[in-house]
């Protein structure tokens, strides 16, 4: 059993699949939200604002496991402003959950605590894993870098660890739904030079990937949550056509990307940057994907659909 498990933002579609998941293994779920205070059948939901202790910080004291996801999502045009709150969100949360332990006497063991895999340089050829210390250039690896200094500021007495987390594949949101409709008119090939990698890792595989690492206790430190199974974008954005029944899609270069984030209000380096990530510390552990296998989860999730 888990115990008592606390998730910070956790009131998103991953988030509430992932108290799905969890909730057989906790004798109790409270979930930090902006939203006002209420109980569910799963799990309890207590109103913080991400910035200032409170008096949610008194569930810290009984609790066992927590799991910060907050932060404004990066979906959207990294203008200056866009870029504050995404920096903000992140570290303020962070950095009061942090003063939440410390200060309440909390009896928390393990503290997982998201972050992006866009930490890494961008790779074409050779994936990084968790041992690659270098840095990669760009505002989302600067962000990662930054969130994970607060992360590991504070030194405590529990296990830390880094979530690197690559898309998540799901149905209802996140990368994927634009990529399927861009699929459906027919829009759907190469996107830039189509060379650039993308990883990404099956919803179910993320929350399994999660309770598994609460469980074993030897893993600590940054964790890629990556499928062992990386594509190049024109591959990727292929077999997704293909589990659509779809035979062609035009390509996009990069000047039609670039004028189209003003109208999708998502930033072109979320398109046109490489991420090219191996799931080194899950694998040596002796984790197995569920969805290693790009087909096996669009025929997955598009079954579902």
């Amino acid at each position: 059993m888990i115990g008592k498990l606390i998730i910070a933002g956790g009131s998103g579609l991953i988030g509430k699949r992932l108290i799905t998941h969890l909730s057989p293994s906790c004798t109790d779920i409270v979930v930090l939200s902006r939203s006002e205070s209420k109980d569910f059948k799963t799990h309890r939901r207590v109103h913080w604002d991400g910035a200032h202790l409170g008096e949610w910080s008194k569930e810290f004291k009984d609790a066992d496991v927590l799991i910060n996801l907050s932060g404004k999502s990066i979906q959207c045009r990294f203008t200056a402003a866009n870029k504050k709150l995404l920096l903000d969100s992140r570290i303020s949360s962070t950095r009061v959950l942090s003063d939440a332990i410390l200060f309440s006497g909390s009896k928390i063991h393990t503290w997982l605590n998201a972050s992006g895999a866009a930490i890494y340089p961008q790779r074409f050829e050779e994936a990084v894993d968790e041992s690659v210390q270098e840095v990669g250039k760009g505002f989302l690896a600067e962000l990662s870098q930054d969130w994970e200094a607060e992360f590991y500021r504070s030194e405590m007495n529990l296990r830390k660890i880094a979530l690197r987390i690559t898309p998540v594949l799901d149905e209802e949101e996140g990368a994927l739904p634009p990529l399927k409709k861009i699929c459906s008119l027919r829009l759907g090939g190469a996107q830039g030079s189509g060379k650039q990698m993308m990883s990404w890792i099956h919803q179910e595989d993320f929350c399994r990937a999660i309770s598994f690492l609460i469980k074993h206790t030897a893993l600590e430190g940054p964790v890629n949550l990556s499928s062992p199974d990386a594509r190049s974008n024109e591959e990727f954005m292929a077999t997704l056509r293909n589990s659509m029944d779809i035979s062609f899609g035009l390509p996009a270069p990069k000047l039609a990307i670039e004028l189209g984030s003003i109208f999708s209000g998502v930033d072109p380096s979320l398109i046109l940057d490489s991420s090219f990530v191996a799931p080194r510390k899950l694998l040596e552990a002796d984790f197995r994907f569920t969805f290693p296998k790009l087909e096996a989860a669009f025929a997955d999730i598009l079954n579902e659909g």
